[in-house]
């Protein structure tokens, strides 16, 4: 298992979804519904553009 971020008590565990590869490996997948967890928000101190043609040619720019 891997465990990207400690669970909480408090979390109530919203579905579990399996998947099986073409291998024959499955996977499971735990979703918890919990308190909100989204980032504090801060302002941006750097930008870059980015420019992309379907013929997989990639520009950037700062």
């Amino acid at each position: 298992m891997k465990l990207h971020r400690p669970i909480s008590e408090k979390w109530k565990l919203k579905s579990v979804p399996v998947s099986r590869e073409p291998s024959g490996k499955y996977f499971a997948s735990l979703l918890f519904c919990g308190e909100n967890q989204t980032a504090e928000k801060r302002p941006a101190e750097k930008f870059i553009g980015i420019d992309f043609a379907m013929q997989g040619m990639c520009m950037t720019a700062q």
